[in-house]
């Protein structure tokens, strides 16, 4: 049998290295996620707002007073 051409220590060293940036990269999708869904929000508050003015309503939005 022939020794493979490559060494193990670093073989290994480079999949451990993978895997974090994997989880790295996970942890930056899931903020941006996050700050999707906080956006979206806003998005929701304007289009009720626009919604309650375009109804005409004469009563505050967000039950404001």
């Amino acid at each position: 049998m022939i020794k493979p051409e490559y060494e193990l220590v670093p073989l290994r060293d480079a999949i451990a290295q993978c895997r974090a940036n994997i989880l790295a990269f996970q942890n930056a999708v899931d903020k941006e996620e996050g700050k999707i869904d906080e956006l979206l929000g806003y998005i929701n508050k304007w289009n009720e707002y626009n919604k309650w003015v375009e109804d005409g309503d004469t009563s505050r939005p967000n039950g404001e007073s």
